[in-house]
């Protein structure tokens, strides 16, 4: 994982990273894709930046419901800023039954999503069907050696 890189070939994922929180998706993602998909990733400079959401209950914060509830027109003004932008989605998954009325704020590949509530809501989004058809997979179920080898060379690398 590079965290300086700036470079716009090297994908860029969303991770919610602060001093008094850790995420546990999140930290899990930054050792785990470059693993698996044998590719360099970067932190997200800001959410127009973003090319990979992976594990984590987050996608809810990317609806209309969500933005405009922090500040009206947030929406617009953030589809604006992505617009064209395709983000893929890894294992990412809403963590509540929220209203949703309109599709997320950017262009989205879906290969996997986590649990039914996440694919019925993408349903409601999208209208079903077509190119937003995705596998029910939840990542974070992954076998615990693979898990302590990534921690282990995780903990000795700091």
């Amino acid at each position: 994982m590079n965290d300086t890189a700036s470079s716009p070939d090297i994908p860029a994922i969303y991770t919610y990273r602060e001093a008094a929180h850790s995420n546990v998706g999140d930290e899990i993602n930054l050792h785990l894709i470059p693993k698996l998909f044998n590719m360099p990733l970067r932190i997200a400079k800001s959410i127009s930046d973003i090319d990979i959401l992976a594990i984590g209950s987050i996608l809810g914060t990317f609806t209309y419901e969500y933005l405009d509830g922090i500040q009206p027109g947030l929406y617009e003004n953030v589809a604006r800023r992505m617009k064209g932008k395709r983000v893929t989605v890894w294992g990412s998954g809403f963590i509540a039954d929220m209203p949703v009325s309109k599709p997320f704020v950017f262009d989205a590949d879906f290969l996997a999503v986590r649990g039914t509530l996440t694919r019925r809501k993408i349903t409601e989004m999208y209208g079903g069907g077509g190119s937003k058809t995705c596998l029910l997979a939840t990542p974070a179920c992954l076998r615990r050696d693979i898990l302590a080898r990534l921690c282990l060379k995780s903990t000795n690398s700091a």
